[in-house]
């Protein structure tokens, strides 16, 4: 399943960052808003949608529940299993964080060998659900394209309240807006948009306002680390060029492409902690700095705007 056909943003917190973040955002200003009510007029009038928001700071979270379902199961030419094997890294953890000033990345990943099993059947995200959300997504850059005052991040979460399943998307929405423009900024933006995988909950049935939610600013750090993490998987688990380096070069690499692409600078290294080998690595900013960063390399992306 693509997790890049899901595109959409939202508010982040004001932290320093050299040539990146906008200025502090005024969270009761944005939120009497004429681009926020117009979004909130958008949604409903254009495309009948009742999204719940809420302001956290500089973070506007926008919920949406539905009763569709946000996955199909669907048939597919069956490929031939075989007892070939093939040689690939598998993450078996892997996690990010922001302390003292460092990004920490834990992480195991190590070779495994993968047999080829197909039985017959794909995942992929429903019609209801992209049609939605894709709706969604254009209402939130119609109303703020041009407005003075604007999130810096968006959390978007889409629910299936009959089944308790849901999926949240982080976005700067900085990233969000370029993306709608610039058809050059595809592949890259399908790294900074930031996907959890799917999560389900008891909590979430029968939600319509989204009270099972903890709402939280997002801090520019934060979402950093979490971005580092999802270039990391994304190499690993979605790209047609899964990575060749060792694990410690593949990290160190997002590392660098993650911190450049924004420019940010107000950290003092990076820690490395190898579950399997029981190893930790400081990596400081100056050699971070020194690292190559690579052109994309992935599948095609897709991203559709109206």
């Amino acid at each position: 399943m693509n997790a890049r056909t899901f595109v959409l943003a939202l508010l982040g917190l004001s932290i320093f960052i050299t040539g990146c973040g906008p200025s502090p955002v005024n969270e009761k200003k944005i939120a009497s808003s004429e681009a926020y009510t117009k979004f909130l007029q958008i949604a409903k009038e254009d495309y009948n949608l009742e999204p719940v928001t809420h302001w956290v700071k500089n973070t506007l979270w926008i919920y949406l529940p539905i009763t569709e379902s946000l996955f199909d199961l669907k048939a597919k030419d069956a490929s031939p299993t075989n007892d070939q094997p093939s040689e690939k890294y598998n993450i078996q953890f892997i996690d990010g964080a922001y302390q003292d000033r460092r990004f920490v990345i834990t992480y195991d990943i190590a070779k495994a060998r993968v047999y080829p099993k197909d039985y017959g059947y794909g995942t992929s995200y429903s019609q209801e659900y992209q049609h939605k959300q894709r709706n969604l997504m254009t209402a939130i850059t119609r109303a703020f394209e041009n407005a003075q005052e604007k999130p810096e991040f968006l959390v978007i979460v889409i629910a299936d309240i009959n089944k308790g399943i849901e999926l949240k998307m982080t976005v700067a929405y900085q990233d969000l807006d370029r993306a709608s423009k610039d058809q050059t900024f595809y592949e890259e933006y399908a790294y900074r948009a930031v996907l959890t995988p799917p999560q389900g909950n008891t909590a979430i049935i029968d939600d319509k306002t989204g009270t099972h939610l903890d709402y939280k600013p997002v801090a520019w750090p934060d979402f950093l680390a979490k971005q580092i993490v999802y270039r990391i998987q994304f190499k690993y688990q979605q790209s047609s060029f899964p990575p060749t380096d060792t694990p410690e070069q593949t990290i160190l690499s997002a590392v660098a492409q993650t911190l450049k692409a924004y420019n940010f600078t107000d950290y003092a290294g990076v820690v490395l902690r190898n579950l399997a080998s029981d190893e930790t690595k400081v990596v400081d900013q100056a050699a971070i700095a020194a690292l190559p960063t690579e052109e994309s390399k992935g599948r095609l992306i897709e991203i559709k705007f109206r």
